[in-house]
């Protein structure tokens, strides 16, 4: 019975511990996306600034 246990109690700490690598890299890949977006709208917004108001009604 206690091996029982003992083998239950590993699992638990094996599968929990590789949950919680793969939300973690999950977790690290969407902060890596959230933050190539945010550059990626920055340089766009910036490249929209020095647009001469011509280019801007064309782009529309």
């Amino acid at each position: 019975m206690i091996v029982l246990t003992i083998v239950i109690v590993w699992f638990v700490v094996i599968f929990g511990g590789l949950g919680l690598l793969k939300y973690m890299l999950i977790q690290k890949e969407r902060k890596e996306r959230k933050v190539m977006l945010e550059k990626r709208l920055e340089h766009l917004i910036q490249s929209n600034k020095y647009k001469s108001p011509q280019e801007k009604n064309e782009s529309s």
